[in-house]
């Protein structure tokens, strides 16, 4: 906000006085910037369900609504069994065990591919997106990478 005392005068006629407050507002002109393109976490086996291990953090420089950022995983269904991600905090944990050591686990389909299978075991890379509150909507995207380390 902004304010100007203004004068002036015309011909003979006496100096008029004006004081103006001008309001700048903000227009949604920024994306949401990740601190990290890639964030990877190790995670124990026997890690305990429930357990935050990993906040992925994005900031906008616009204000009120426009700099609000909101984080989402994209295509949840693929982990939505195994990781929940805080939508206004940012911080990933744990929804399920990670440990799967049965045939019974993975019939039922209660095992990640990427955790539990040898052929295919490696890190298990999930899409996060930060939406910012404004209008149209920007956003943009980081990978985070969840390897699991094998406790025997």
């Amino acid at each position: 906000m902004k304010f100007f005392n203004i004068s002036g005068n015309y011909e003979n006629l006496p100096t008029g006085y004006l004081s103006l407050k001008v309001n700048v507002l903000d227009i949604n002109d920024n994306p949401p910037i990740f601190t990290k393109n890639q964030y990877i976490s190790n995670l124990n086996e026997t890690i305990e369900v429930g357990t935050e291990f990993l906040q992925v953090i994005a900031s906008d420089p616009d204000s009120g609504k426009n700099g609000r950022l909101t984080y989402h995983i994209v295509h949840p269904d693929n982990y939505a069994s195994h990781f929940a991600l805080n939508p206004d905090t940012g911080w990933m944990r744990t929804r399920a065990s990670l440990r799967c050591r049965t045939k019974r686990q993975v019939a039922e389909n209660r095992c990640l591919p990427c955790l539990s299978d040898p052929s295919r075991r490696g890190p298990c890379s999930l899409t996060v997106v930060a939406r910012d509150g404004g209008a149209p909507q920007q956003s943009s995207q980081t990978v985070v990478k969840v390897k699991l380390l094998d406790t025997n």
